[in-house]
């Protein structure tokens, strides 16, 4: 898992750790990576609640606008989820100079004060691709499943 989880992770898990074969578990709540034929590979994955805790999703409340006295609940993360990431501009396959430099600026300005857990409809729209990064970015998902279904059939 790459994204804010796996820089997170570089900071925190050790190398030797995170370069072992997938646990057995991972058949059950892995991720599958690839499939052909008769062949599946798996890959240890977080689960949807282990990857709230790491991107810090809260339930908050605040008041309706036309009810003040009625509350409204919501979910809120202090960082961007993996899908979301995926879908920026930012989300290039690796972690770039350019995220880096996103990252520490928005860690400054949670430590500071001047950042607070956002919807996740609000991440997407701050982190929003351009069209013509979209476009390139999904040509290249389809070139590396092209490339990888060439490379497992010849085996």
């Amino acid at each position: 898992m790459g994204g804010v989880i796996g820089r997170f992770a570089r900071d925190i898990v050790n190398i030797k750790e995170v370069t072992k074969p997938p646990l057995a578990s991972s058949r059950s709540h892995g991720d599958v990576v690839a499939t052909e034929n008769d062949f599946t590979l798996f890959s240890d994955g977080l689960t949807d609640v282990e990857i709230d805790i790491v991107i810090g999703v809260y339930r908050m409340r605040r008041k309706k606008k036309r009810s003040p006295g009625d509350q409204l609940e919501y979910l809120a993360q202090w960082w961007p989820g993996p899908t979301t990431w995926e879908k920026s501009g930012l989300s290039i396959g690796e972690w770039s100079p350019r995220c880096e430099e996103w990252f520490q600026k928005h860690l400054r300005n949670i430590r500071s004060g001047r950042a607070a857990p956002k919807p996740r409809a609000k991440w997407h729209n701050d982190l929003r691709l351009s069209r013509e990064t979209q476009n390139v970015w999904s040509g290249y998902e389809q070139l590396a499943v092209e490339f990888l279904q060439k490379r497992l059939s010849n085996t």
